[in-house]
């Protein structure tokens, strides 16, 4: 049976695959209410809050925005020692950040107490589960374990970038789809269809 499995980092590390390889992913995880400082029994203000969740929603987007552009214009004139060309380097900018819509949100009239902010955590924790995942890779010749513990050592690229990013490990989800193909090619196949589905943007920097 094909069974997509979802692992919280790391305290659900020991439950990967040890005998199979598959395809996986990493998505970001929004914060429990424990996180958010909301399950205890001296709860955060609003504020306090509206800070944590208005910060994560910016991390979130920068670490999922990391399309570039490069290209190269060329004048178009016969003599190519005459024509002049232009380098070009270019990265998506958007002018309001989800944390700033946030902020304004909550604290718009009527005020959003604490209970209304539960509510509208539990939205967006729902949605954000949805979020296309950063990086699909595929273990192929070891298991989804193996190749999990090498992304952790930092040995990988994808190790790497996570490093570079504003996200920790421990906020990130580990998926997994323990499949056993005759060749290697067709795992790797699926991998790129899946890829080029989804698009992940930590996959191929």
């Amino acid at each position: 049976m094909i069974e997509l499995r979802a692992f919280t980092l790391l305290t659900d590390v020991p439950k990967v695959p040890t005998s199979q390889g598959g395809l996986y992913s990493f998505s970001v995880r929004f914060p429990s209410d424990y996180e958010l400082g909301l399950s205890s029994a001296r709860t955060l203000a609003v504020e306090s809050v509206t800070d944590l969740i208005a910060t994560t929603l910016d991390r979130y987007r920068e670490v999922h925005d990391t399309s570039r552009l490069l290209g190269f214009l060329q004048g178009f004139r016969a003599g190519e020692h005459l024509r002049v060309g232009y380098r070009i380097y270019a990265r998506n900018s958007t002018s309001t950040s989800p944390g700033q819509l946030f902020r304004s949100f909550v604290s718009s009239e009527p005020k959003v107490d604490l209970d209304v902010l539960r509510r509208i955590i539990a939205v967006l924790r729902t949605l954000c589960s949805g979020l296309p995942p950063l990086y699909i890779g595929m273990a192929s010749r070891q298991s989804l374990r193996a190749r999990l513990d090498q992304h952790l050592s930092g040995s990988t690229q994808f190790s790497q970038r996570v490093s570079k990013s504003e996200i920790e490990w421990t906020e990130l989800i580990y998926s997994c789809i323990a499949i056993e193909l005759p060749f290697e090619g067709h795992l790797r196949n699926l991998e790129k269809i899946v890829q080029a589905l989804l698009k992940p943007p930590l996959s191929n920097l």
